[in-house]
């Protein structure tokens, strides 16, 4: 049997992974995170459901953006049987790849994680909102 700290450490890992994967822009590599009904649901768009969908506009999203450079700072991570919770704010400078203006954003994040039949770490949720005004950059 897992202990609690064995099962934070692991979802500590798996959240480590599919950041880095984001900033590498992976797009729809991500969508392996993801389980097969997840949501993710951005500001002002509507859910987007499924991991296929979710890979699909991650991709789109890349095509969009370039990151420049992301920071994340964890305020909760918890992980108790099967499932996890990683809460956090963030701040991501990203490239407009069609004009080359620079944008910084200031958010936060909330990821629901399951284990899946398999027992592998998978978001079932994920959660971004705004907490001050998007700034450009020059």
């Amino acid at each position: 049997m897992i202990d609690q700290a064995a099962r934070q450490a692991e979802l500590v890992a798996v959240q480590g992974a599919f950041d880095e994967l984001f900033f590498r822009d992976g797009g729809a590599e991500l969508a392996r995170y993801f389980l097969d009904d997840a949501e993710m649901w951005w500001p002002g768009e509507p859910p987007i459901v499924g991991s296929e969908a979710i890979g699909a506009a991650l991709d789109e999203f890349a095509g969009v953006f370039e990151i420049i450079d992301l920071e994340r700072h964890p305020d909760l991570i918890e992980a108790s049987g099967s499932l996890g919770v990683v809460m956090r704010t963030f701040s991501e400078t990203r490239r407009v790849r069609e004009t080359g203006i620079l944008e910084r954003i200031h958010g936060r994040s909330a990821l629901v994680w399951r284990r899946s039949t398999a027992g592998e770490w998978r978001c079932a949720r994920l959660m971004t909102g705004r907490y001050a005004p998007d700034e450009t950059m020059t």
